[in-house]
């Protein structure tokens, strides 16, 4: 089972193991900018909003409204309103 990159399997003898998986790993000992990547990633706008604070960057900043308005995917957007005779 997976919940929030931890990995829970059943193991003999009725055991539990977890794992932290790397792709999902955020801490502070790694660089921010990692963390950003990360977030951004998995598409965790509100942590990243709070990781950008954190840096204080003009480049995580950038990262983050870039990756966010192309995360808004338009074209589905579009899709969904020219079917509900909304066209831009």
């Amino acid at each position: 089972m997976l919940c929030d990159g931890e990995v829970v399997l059943h193991i003999e003898g009725g055991q539990y193991a977890t794992q932290t998986l790397s792709t999902h790993l955020v801490t502070p000992s790694i660089s921010p900018s990692v963390n950003l990547k990360t977030l951004l990633n998995l598409k965790n706008y509100v942590e990243a909003y709070k990781t950008c604070e954190r840096m204080n960057a003009r480049s995580g900043w950038l990262e983050f409204g870039e990756q966010a308005i192309a995360d808004l995917e338009p074209d589905i957007g579009r899709q969904h309103t020219q079917c509900n005779g909304i066209l831009f």
